[in-house]
């Protein structure tokens, strides 16, 4: 007669036990990784809203003072006239009361000099001195001697890199070799077209008299407009040398 297995309640519940415990051990470690990935992917969320948020902020304050700048210029300049001069491409405005421009545009074949240059000023300006000109890069005279430049192309390049604000020492070193004396007050400006153009003072001795005179110079690739400026540089004409623009 064959023997009868023993059923034994204890040895099954422990069993059962055991699987349980191994069961719960695997899905909670599950439950584990799954969590942490979700709070991984939440936080990368969060991170990337508050990075565009923060982008976003910045450029809704650089668009409102951006907006806020054109609608003073647009303002302020309205009813001011209108100068252009397509050889060199460029144009400007200035109040009426400045009246007009008298520009001449120096050639090869006049007036000794060698390369292009224009001379413009205007008639009724009467609050200190103001006027501009534009030369080539190569600007000489009848001797092949390079005339007074307040600019050279690697002031372009410079310019053209730099951010608005005080100069690099990179402009200042390109400024330095003009030999134009003492070079102050250096400053990186924008028109309303955002064009860069450079600010600048220069003090020198010149045939026994102190020159003292701040410029505003926009150099292009092959030429610069440099424009004279009065001792107090006022709204009026703040706005003038921002109108100056390039249409190249």
């Amino acid at each position: 007669m064959a023997k009868k297995n023993k059923f034994s309640l204890a040895g099954v519940l422990i069993l059962l036990a055991f699987v349980f415990v191994v069961c719960f051990f695997v899905v909670s470690i599950y439950i584990y990784e799954d969590l942490k990935t979700v709070e991984y992917s939440v936080h990368n969320l969060y991170n990337q809203v508050r990075t565009q948020n923060v982008k976003i902020d910045k450029f809704g304050v650089a668009d409102e003072n951006l907006a806020q700048q054109s609608m003073k210029f647009s303002e302020a300049t309205k009813n001011w006239q209108n100068y252009q001069n397509d050889e060199f491409g460029f144009q400007l405005k200035n109040p009426v009361s400045w009246g007009n421009v008298e520009a001449v545009i120096l050639k090869e074949d006049g007036l000794n000099y060698f390369g292009r240059q224009l001379q413009g000023e205007f008639d009724k300006f009467s609050d200190g001195y103001l006027d501009f000109e534009v030369a080539s890069y190569d600007f000489v005279d009848e001797n092949n001697k390079l005339l007074e430049r307040f600019a050279v192309d690697s002031l372009y390049e410079e310019v053209l890199i730099s951010k608005p604000g005080e100069c690099s020492h990179e402009v200042f070193e390109v400024l330095k070799k003009l030999g134009l004396g003492e070079v102050r007050n250096c400053y990186i400006r924008e028109n309303i077209l955002k064009q860069k153009f450079v600010i600048y003072r220069y003090v020198m001795m010149s045939e026994g008299s102190l020159i003292n005179r701040l410029v505003a110079v926009y150099p292009r690739k092959d030429f610069y407009l440099k424009v004279n400026l009065p001792k107090e540089v006022l709204d009026e004409v703040d706005y003038f040398i921002q109108s100056i623009i390039f249409m190249q």
